[in-house]
């Protein structure tokens, strides 16, 4: 995968939207490049909140303009090796639950469920949105989803 015709943009989009190697692993690609998001949660959990979720509104963007380019070549709207949007989508969730692995755990497991199901609204823009688009918003919205749900739970159980 080397993007918009084979440049030097076009390769480095490739890797940003694989994640480097995760997402041509043979068996569940996307899992991979969530589970990259969780091995940054203890990096980030004594980080002030705005910047984390700057930094996740950041790399976002950059994972949009990437899967934009690597699209660009491909008929295939989702390639099953673009990973970028489960790191994002992970992340996102790991960023709204109290700091600890069995938080960060919880998290990661419904985001996964729910970017696999696609329940509800969800689904609707994995169904009806397009490009960069469609490939990252479905999973924005499950790690959102699965943050703040993991968050009330945290709170509700003390």
């Amino acid at each position: 995968m080397t993007g918009s015709r084979g440049n030097r943009c076009g390769r480095v989009a490739g890797m940003i939207a694989t994640v480097g190697p995760l997402g041509h692993l043979p068996l569940a690609p996307g899992t991979w490049g969530a589970a990259a998001a969780v091995v940054l949660a203890p990096c980030l959990a004594s980080t002030p909140m705005w910047r984390v979720w700057f930094g996740w509104a950041l790399v976002t963007g950059v994972a949009w303009w990437a899967v934009d380019l690597v699209l660009a070549d491909r008929r295939d709207d989702d390639p099953r090796e673009v990973v970028i949007d489960e790191f994002v989508g992970c992340g996102l969730a790991l960023s709204c639950v109290p700091a600890g692995w069995g938080w960060w755990l919880a998290a990661f497991a419904l985001f996964r469920w729910l970017d696999i199901r696609k329940p509800s609204l969800i689904g609707w823009c994995d169904r009806s949105l397009h490009g960069a688009t469609g490939v990252i918003a479905d999973d924005v919205l499950a790690g959102v989803a699965a943050g703040v749900s993991v968050a009330g739970f945290a709170c509700v159980a003390g």
